[in-house]
Formats: C-alpha cells, sequence, structure tokens
C-alpha cells in the first residue's frame, strides 16, 4: 500500500522564556490583522481626541475675540435688554437678554470703556430702578450667570478693574448733600462693598464733590483718570488705581477755573502712561501731569506745567 505524502508539521518550540513559541503562519497570516487592528483603533483615538479638542479651541477661540467684539445693548419694547457680542468681522459671539432697561454707562465724555473691563464682561446700569434700589448688572461674553448688584439709595458707575473683579460705584448723596458723593469698591466674587471709601489718603476727611467733564484710561486701562470741575473751587484729576484700590487726588491751576475754559478741557494719556496731557479744544496744552503706571508714591503724581498755580 502506497505511502502518503505526509503534511510538513509545523515545530513548535519554545521561547527563551519557557513560553510556547507561535507558529509562522500564525506571525505571517495573524500580524497583518493585528496591525490593521492597531490602526484602526490609533484612527480612532486620534478623531476622538481631535472632536474632544474642538470645542476647547472654538472656545478658546471665543474668550479672545471677546476682547475685541463690540458689545451692543438695546433697550427692547417688552421691557429687558438685548446685549449682543459682535466681532468686527460681524460675527456673533453671543447674544442674551436681561430683564429690565439697561444701558451702558457713561462717566464723563471721553470713556471709551462704557463700563467694558480689559478682560472682555462689560457693566451695565440699570435705568428704571424700582423701590429707590440702584442695579447693576455684569455680563460675560460666555453664556452663564450675569451677577446682579442691588444696593439702596442713588448710586451710579464710577470704573472697572481689568478682570472685572473690582467695580467702583460713586455713592450718591452722602450727608444728606447731593453735591457730595463717596467712592466705594464693590467685590464681586464675594458679592458685597468693600469697607471703606476709596479716598487719597492725604485728605480722608475731606468730602468729594464736583462734576465730571472728562475721562482718559492709562496704558491697559488700569488707571482711571477722571477730570472735575469744582464748583467753586479749582478744577482737579481724579485717579484711581483699578486694580489695588489707590486713589490720588491731583489740584490743576485755579487759573483753568478762572479763564472758564474747564468745560472745554481734555485729558491725553502720554509718554506710555507716565503722563497726562491737558489740552483745550483745540488741542492745544495747557497743563502736564507727572502720573505713575504703578503707584510708588504721592509725590510722583503732580502738576509739571504751569509751575504756577
Amino acid at each position: 500500500m502506497p505511502t502518503l505524502a505526509r503534511r510538513p508539521t509545523i515545530a513548535l518550540g519554545r521561547r527563551a522564556t519557557g513560553t510556547l513559541a507561535r507558529p509562522a503562519v500564525y506571525t505571517w497570516f495573524r500580524a497583518p490583522l493585528h496591525r490593521a487592528r492597531e490602526s484602526t483603533v490609533k484612527r480612532r483615538i486620534c478623531v476622538v481626541a481631535a472632536l474632544a479638542l474642538i470645542p476647547a479651541s472654538a472656545a478658546g477661540a471665543t474668550q479672545r475675540e471677546a476682547k475685541k467684539a463690540v458689545v451692543v445693548v438695546r433697550p427692547e419694547v417688552d421691557g429687558t435688554t438685548s446685549v449682543v457680542w459682535r466681532v468686527p468681522k460681524g460675527s456673533v459671539i453671543r447674544r442674551t437678554a436681561i430683564p429690565g432697561q439697561f444701558r451702558a454707562p457713561l462717566v464723563a465724555p471721553g470713556d471709551t470703556a462704557r463700563g467694558r473691563a480689559t478682560s472682555g464682561p462689560v457693566l451695565l446700569e440699570r435705568t428704571d430702578n424700582p423701590d429707590g434700589v440702584s442695579e447693576f448688572r455684569l455680563i460675560e461674553s460666555r453664556p452663564g450667570m450675569a451677577p446682579a448688584i442691588r444696593l439702596p439709595g442713588r448710586w451710579s458707575f464710577d470704573a472697572i478693574s481689568p478682570d472685572g473683579g473690582i467695580v467702583f460705584l460713586l455713592q450718591h448723596d452722602v450727608g444728606g448733600d447731593p453735591t457730595h458723593y463717596a467712592v466705594r469698591a464693590y467685590d464681586v466674587a464675594k458679592g458685597r462693598l468693600m469697607p471703606g471709601r476709596i479716598v487719597d489718603k492725604r485728605e480722608y476727611n475731606e468730602q468729594m464733590s464736583g462734576n465730571p467733564v472728562w475721562r482718559e484710561y492709562g496704558p491697559g486701562r488700569r488707571w482711571a483718570y477722571t477730570l472735575y470741575e469744582r464748583p467753586g473751587g479749582t478744577p482737579f484729576i481724579h485717579a484711581l488705581d483699578t486694580s489695588s484700590t489707590i486713589a490720588v487726588c491731583i489740584d490743576l491751576p485755579a487759573s483753568l477755573a478762572k479763564s472758564g475754559l474747564i468745560r472745554s478741557l481734555r485729558l491725553r494719556a502720554h509718554t506710555a502712561g507716565k503722563r497726562l496731557l491737558v489740552v483745550d479744544s483745540s488741542g492745544a496744552r495747557v497743563a502736564l501731569v507727572s502720573v505713575e503706571p504703578v503707584f510708588d508714591g504721592y509725590d510722583k503724581f503732580a502738576v509739571i506745567e504751569p509751575t504756577s498755580q
């Protein structure tokens, strides 16, 4: 009887570790499939990772664009106020509505911030305050809560810190006098007023009074400079460091009040925030004031020109 040729067998050797080695056929046939599955899994992981990154990237772009966006505030006939963030190219970042009639505050002519923090949020003040309560809303460009600031009495907006964490408000009718006011700081995170008034420490007992004429800002809007007309007194500049709550009052020459030009004067930031120019309506300089981007003593805030008061 003829002997049938035996099919070749594949030797199953042992690895150095003592485990059974896989056959060559297994390696030749299975390895490509294993690599294919591994490649597919990696592609799936990459796709999932990319999808996971899209919202984060978009959110980051929105935050960056929010700083340059134009905020449009519009009271509606239904008693609400619509707030729209629109980037220069025209696309809308966010659109929201809040109950009540609100507006972007204007401290004085020249106030380019209008309640806007450098980081993006904007503070709005209510115009139909009920029951003698002043209300403000801090609106973010990203969806979320709109913290409400409600204070009894008559209050108005003065400034906001670059990060939006501190809101400076003017408390009017201090001591029953409608011409007197006090500058107060409101901690947004804690939802309450900080203790005490924000004043020039050299003039702590002096009552603040005056009418704002012009508002100018230093670099990054950290310092807010307000030119005030003081009835029966000399005009002055109220310098407020919105990051550290330091205030400095700089008296201007009395001749500016006597000339009757005070209402036409303007402030201009100069030399990287180290000088303030006081100019008239034609742009001619009438005074030069020394200031500092970082507070380093009251003596750094003074009138340089004219030298005679």
